[in-house]
């Protein structure tokens, strides 16, 4: 970088805009607003590299990635959660307990491809493939 574009000071007019508040409070959750700043623009940097933050393909990442990992979240979440037993209009049996599986399999069931052991396992079984 020659001495001409070498900066040593970088003002951030934050008083007009529209979400001052926002930012007041923010700067004011900073123990160094310098080193804060410069931390965000390195990451900026790792990130994207020098280039302009506001092109249309850093807005579009930056916005769906945290959305993507709120999704990713959400669905491990949902592998923790035991699945929910629906009441069918079935007569219950006698005592209500799971029916035994027997020890050895018959040829059909070896031979059978082995349906998913757990539904929550599928991430994609809500998909409605009709949509894609």
């Amino acid at each position: 970088m020659n001495d001409k574009n070498r900066r040593e000071l970088v003002s951030w007019r934050i008083g007009k805009l529209p979400d001052t508040e926002q930012l007041n409070s923010w700067v004011n959750a900073q123990s160094n607003v310098q080193n804060s700043i410069t931390s965000l623009v390195r990451h900026m940097i790792e990130q994207f590299g020098y280039r302009d933050v506001t092109a249309h393909d850093i807005q579009k990442a930056l916005f769906q990635k945290p959305i993507a990992d709120e999704l990713r979240s959400i669905l491990s979440g949902l592998k923790d959660v035991p699945p929910i037993s629906i009441p069918t209009s079935e007569a219950p049996s006698a005592k209500n307990e799971p029916e035994e599986v027997a020890e050895n399999p018959t040829k059909n069931e070896i031979n059978k491809p082995e349906a998913h052991k757990n539904s929550n396992d599928d991430i994609y079984g809500m998909i409605d493939k009709t949509n894609l």
